[in-house]
């Protein structure tokens, strides 16, 4: 059986870090030192800030960004990215932003490609049902998990 890898691409809103921590020491038998680095390394992944017209327009961002794989943070008129799916499709990213976002087609392709280049936190594990759990654990504390073979 092939190790399966968990990919964590960021979080989603008020992500709780110390919980996750033990998680992955419970579900993959890490130990908490590597734990901790996984965390750390989730959570110091580069957020990108834009400014959109009113805060409305930004919470229908983030609301529809939810939908296609993208997660954001939004202060007043500002979108805060702080998680996008690995399998997110470019082009309905460049259609929100551009569309609902009001940035231009040009800005907002860059900005999907910016998104996409952030990076992401693979971890491996020999047992899929231990990283499905795993997985989904994650994602009910606050962070961007996806599961590939």
């Amino acid at each position: 059986m092939s190790p399966i890898q968990l990919v964590f691409s960021g979080w989603k809103d008020d992500p709780r870090s110390v919980d996750l921590v033990h998680l992955l020491r419970r579900e993959l038998k890490l130990s908490l030192g590597a734990s901790k680095r996984i965390v750390d390394s989730i959570v110091d992944r580069p957020v990108e800030m834009v400014e959109v017209s009113n805060e409305m327009v930004a919470k229908r961002v983030r609301e529809l960004g939810a939908g296609i794989g993208l997660y954001a943070t939004v202060k007043g008129p500002k979108l805060y990215f702080t998680g996008l799916r690995p399998n997110a499709n470019r082009e309905s990213l460049v259609h929100l932003l551009s569309v609902d976002g009001g940035l231009a087609v040009d800005e907002a392709g860059r900005l999907a490609d910016r998104l996409a280049g952030l990076g992401e936190t693979a971890v491996e594990s020999g047992d899929g049902e231990c990283a499905r759990r795993c997985c989904e654990g994650a994602e009910l504390l606050g962070f961007v998990c996806t599961l590939t073979a």
